[in-house]
């Protein structure tokens, strides 16, 4: 199989975790190569992912926006979006403790309308 990649990657070895659906669904898989634009990552089987997710790596403490580029059994290739400062990933614990503090937000702001009413 010829080469088609335009940016060199190195063969890898890590764990990682796909997050999708609105970041209420995740799937571990293993990093087999990566570079700076992309990655081949690796499932235990074949899987259905949405074409664009999150991929976080967890030995670099890092996460991704990637895009599906090919798939193939249980393997996919993905190109990292570009990284403009507009849209940077947070981590999937990061997004649990938003959504925990947004609930307790609106339970608070709750209190205050009948606090206020009762007056």
């Amino acid at each position: 199989m010829q080469e088609r990649r335009l940016h060199a990657r190195r063969k890898t070895f890590f764990g990682g975790r796909v997050v999708f659906a609105h970041r209420h669904a995740t799937m571990d898989c293993v990093v087999k190569n990566m570079g700076e634009r992309g990655a081949k990552l690796v499932f235990h089987a074949p899987t259905i992912l949405p074409e664009e997710f999150d991929v976080q790596v967890v030995r670099l403490a890092r996460a991704f926006r990637g895009r599906v580029i090919w798939r193939g059994g249980n393997e996919l290739g993905i190109s990292f979006a570009e990284e403009d400062g507009s849209a940077k990933v947070v981590p999937l614990d990061y997004a649990a403790v938003i959504r925990k503090l947004k609930a307790e937000k609106a339970k608070l702001e709750q209190r205050v309308t009948q606090l206020s009413s009762a007056e």
